[in-house]
Protein backbone atom coordinates (compact mmCIF):
# COMPACT_ATOMS: atom_id res chain seq x y z
CA UNK A 1 0.00 0.00 0.00
CA UNK A 2 1.19 3.50 -0.85
CA UNK A 3 1.91 5.88 1.97
CA UNK A 4 4.22 8.83 2.46
CA UNK A 5 6.56 7.09 4.89
CA UNK A 6 7.14 4.13 2.57
CA UNK A 7 7.46 6.29 -0.54
CA UNK A 8 9.18 9.58 0.32
CA UNK A 9 10.94 9.86 -3.07
CA UNK A 10 7.76 9.21 -5.09
CA UNK A 11 5.83 11.60 -2.82
CA UNK A 12 8.46 14.31 -3.32
CA UNK A 13 8.48 13.82 -7.10
CA UNK A 14 4.66 13.90 -7.19
CA UNK A 15 4.67 17.18 -5.29
CA UNK A 16 7.27 18.73 -7.61
CA UNK A 17 5.36 17.62 -10.74
CA UNK A 18 2.06 19.04 -9.47
CA UNK A 19 3.56 22.34 -8.24
CA UNK A 20 5.42 22.95 -11.52
CA UNK A 21 2.31 22.10 -13.52
CA UNK A 22 0.22 24.54 -11.48
CA UNK A 23 2.86 27.27 -11.78
CA UNK A 24 2.90 26.74 -15.54
CA UNK A 25 -0.91 26.62 -15.68
CA UNK A 26 -1.22 30.03 -13.99
CA UNK A 27 1.48 31.38 -16.35
CA UNK A 28 4.12 31.94 -13.70
CA UNK A 29 6.38 29.90 -15.98
CA UNK A 30 5.90 30.90 -19.60
CA UNK A 31 8.30 28.48 -21.20
CA UNK A 32 9.15 24.82 -21.35
CA UNK A 33 12.88 24.11 -21.17
CA UNK A 34 13.65 22.26 -24.34
CA UNK A 35 16.86 20.66 -25.59
CA UNK A 36 19.08 23.70 -25.29
CA UNK A 37 21.53 22.00 -22.96
CA UNK A 38 21.75 19.23 -20.35
CA UNK A 39 20.22 21.37 -17.61
CA UNK A 40 17.20 22.17 -19.82
CA UNK A 41 16.79 18.50 -20.64
CA UNK A 42 17.02 17.60 -16.95
CA UNK A 43 14.42 20.21 -15.97
CA UNK A 44 12.06 19.29 -18.83
CA UNK A 45 11.42 15.93 -17.16
CA UNK A 46 9.40 17.74 -14.49
CA UNK A 47 7.12 19.77 -16.79
CA UNK A 48 3.92 18.53 -18.45
CA UNK A 49 1.96 19.99 -21.36
CA UNK A 50 -1.59 19.27 -20.17
CA UNK A 51 -3.61 17.69 -17.36
CA UNK A 52 -3.89 14.26 -19.05
CA UNK A 53 -0.14 14.20 -19.59
CA UNK A 54 0.44 14.97 -15.91
CA UNK A 55 -2.16 12.48 -14.68
CA UNK A 56 -0.80 9.65 -16.82
CA UNK A 57 2.72 10.27 -15.51
CA UNK A 58 1.46 10.47 -11.91
CA UNK A 59 -0.37 7.18 -12.38
CA UNK A 60 2.80 5.58 -13.78
CA UNK A 61 4.77 6.90 -10.81
CA UNK A 62 2.14 5.50 -8.44
CA UNK A 63 2.33 2.06 -10.10
CA UNK A 64 6.13 2.10 -9.96
CA UNK A 65 6.20 3.25 -6.34
CA UNK A 66 6.46 -0.47 -5.55
CA UNK A 67 10.10 -0.24 -6.65
CA UNK A 68 10.81 2.32 -3.93
CA UNK A 69 9.14 0.09 -1.34
CA UNK A 70 11.08 -2.95 -2.56
CA UNK A 71 14.57 -1.46 -2.60
CA UNK A 72 14.21 1.44 -0.18
CA UNK A 73 14.21 5.20 -0.72
CA UNK A 74 18.01 5.64 -0.72
CA UNK A 75 18.60 3.10 -3.49
CA UNK A 76 15.51 4.23 -5.38
CA UNK A 77 16.72 7.84 -5.21
CA UNK A 78 20.06 6.76 -6.65
CA UNK A 79 18.35 4.93 -9.52
CA UNK A 80 16.17 7.98 -10.27
CA UNK A 81 19.13 10.39 -10.21
CA UNK A 82 21.19 8.16 -12.50
CA UNK A 83 18.32 7.73 -14.96
CA UNK A 84 17.68 11.49 -14.95
CA UNK A 85 21.37 12.26 -15.50
CA UNK A 86 21.92 9.69 -18.27
CA UNK A 87 18.69 10.64 -20.03
CA UNK A 88 19.68 14.32 -19.94
CA UNK A 89 23.09 13.57 -21.43
CA UNK A 90 21.76 11.25 -24.14
CA UNK A 91 18.89 13.56 -25.10
CA UNK A 92 21.23 16.56 -25.34
CA UNK A 93 23.63 14.66 -27.57
CA UNK A 94 20.76 13.28 -29.69
CA UNK A 95 19.23 16.72 -30.12
CA UNK A 96 22.53 18.32 -31.08
CA UNK A 97 23.48 15.56 -33.52
CA UNK A 98 20.11 14.57 -34.99
CA UNK A 99 17.78 17.47 -34.10
CA UNK A 100 15.44 15.12 -32.21
CA UNK A 101 12.18 16.67 -30.98
CA UNK A 102 11.81 18.29 -27.60
CA UNK A 103 10.75 15.93 -24.83
CA UNK A 104 8.76 17.10 -21.86
CA UNK A 105 7.42 15.00 -19.00
CA UNK A 106 8.40 12.27 -16.60
CA UNK A 107 7.47 9.27 -18.75
CA UNK A 108 10.99 8.57 -20.02
CA UNK A 109 12.11 8.29 -16.39
CA UNK A 110 9.21 5.91 -15.70
CA UNK A 111 10.23 3.77 -18.67
CA UNK A 112 13.77 3.79 -17.32
CA UNK A 113 12.66 2.67 -13.85
CA UNK A 114 10.62 -0.19 -15.29
CA UNK A 115 13.44 -1.31 -17.61
CA UNK A 116 15.94 -1.10 -14.73
CA UNK A 117 13.63 -3.10 -12.49
CA UNK A 118 13.31 -5.92 -15.03
CA UNK A 119 16.95 -6.04 -16.21
CA UNK A 120 18.42 -5.77 -12.71
CA UNK A 121 16.48 -8.86 -11.67
CA UNK A 122 14.31 -7.04 -9.14
CA UNK A 123 11.20 -8.13 -11.05
CA UNK A 124 10.42 -10.96 -13.38
CA UNK A 125 9.69 -9.72 -16.89
CA UNK A 126 5.98 -9.09 -17.27
CA UNK A 127 5.33 -9.50 -20.97
CA UNK A 128 1.98 -7.72 -20.73
CA UNK A 129 3.76 -4.65 -19.34
CA UNK A 130 6.40 -4.88 -22.06
CA UNK A 131 3.70 -5.08 -24.73
CA UNK A 132 1.84 -2.18 -23.09
CA UNK A 133 5.01 -0.08 -23.24
CA UNK A 134 5.53 -0.86 -26.90
CA UNK A 135 1.87 -0.11 -27.65
CA UNK A 136 1.97 3.09 -25.59
CA UNK A 137 5.12 4.33 -27.30
CA UNK A 138 3.86 3.61 -30.81
CA UNK A 139 0.24 4.67 -30.36
CA UNK A 140 1.21 7.73 -28.34
CA UNK A 141 3.48 8.84 -31.15
CA UNK A 142 0.71 8.54 -33.72
CA UNK A 143 -2.06 9.99 -31.52
CA UNK A 144 -0.12 12.89 -30.04
CA UNK A 145 2.88 14.22 -31.95
CA UNK A 146 3.97 16.18 -28.87
CA UNK A 147 4.99 12.89 -27.26
CA UNK A 148 8.65 12.34 -27.99
CA UNK A 149 9.09 8.71 -28.99
CA UNK A 150 12.86 9.16 -28.87
CA UNK A 151 12.62 10.16 -25.20
CA UNK A 152 10.73 6.99 -24.30
CA UNK A 153 13.31 4.88 -26.10
CA UNK A 154 16.13 6.75 -24.34
CA UNK A 155 14.46 5.97 -21.00
CA UNK A 156 14.25 2.27 -21.82
CA UNK A 157 17.86 2.14 -23.03
CA UNK A 158 19.06 4.00 -19.94
CA UNK A 159 17.12 1.64 -17.67
CA UNK A 160 18.51 -1.43 -19.43
CA UNK A 161 22.06 -0.05 -19.23
CA UNK A 162 21.74 0.74 -15.52
CA UNK A 163 20.07 -2.62 -14.90
CA UNK A 164 23.11 -4.36 -16.33
CA UNK A 165 25.74 -2.36 -14.43
CA UNK A 166 23.86 -1.36 -11.26
CA UNK A 167 22.74 -4.37 -9.25
CA UNK A 168 21.00 -3.18 -6.11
Amino acid sequence: MYNLTNNPICSFITTVLIVLFLLTFINLFKFYPCNENMLDNFISNFFHVDVMHLLSNLYGLYVLSRVERNIGPEKFGLVIILILALNSIIETVAHNLFKTPCSIGFSSILYGILAWEIVSGNKEPDYFIILAIIFDAISGYYLNRRIALVSHIVGIVTGVFLGIILKI
